[in-house]
């Protein structure tokens, strides 16, 4: 998946088939439609396993729905007030190493979002 995407937006997109990278490092296409289920290891699981999903974590767009971000690939957090319909929120901006679009909008502090990062790296 693209570094900012959504999951939903992947699932949602007019592409019949997806690439998936195997544990092995080889890849297969898979039919949208023979997708009954997708889980993913909670933070938390995948830094007690130590495994490659450490460094993505759950937060909430601006929309306050989840989102799953790869945060090995973010090179900045920068904490803002963002104007939504009138009011003044604060938010988080993450940007990405390579992406050409703004930064990724977030609510949660920056310390909440390091936190699991840090922990993984223990």
């Amino acid at each position: 998946m693209p570094d900012q995407a959504r999951l939903s937006d992947v699932l949602d997109d007019d592409r019949a088939f997806l690439p998936l990278e195997c544990a092995d490092g080889t890849f297969v296409t898979v039919s949208k439609r023979a997708i009954e289920r997708i889980t993913l290891p909670s933070p938390e699981t995948a830094i007690r396993n130590n495994d490659a999903f450490a460094t993505w974590i759950t937060l909430t767009d601006a929309t306050n729905r989840p989102i799953f971000v790869n945060m090995e690939r973010a090179v900045s957090l920068k904490r803002s007030m963002a104007e939504r319909r009138g009011r003044a929120a604060e938010r988080t901006a993450i940007g990405f190493s390579g992406a050409e679009n703004e930064p990724l909008l977030v609510i949660e502090s920056p310390e909440e979002i390091l936190a699991p990062v840090r922990a993984a790296k223990k």
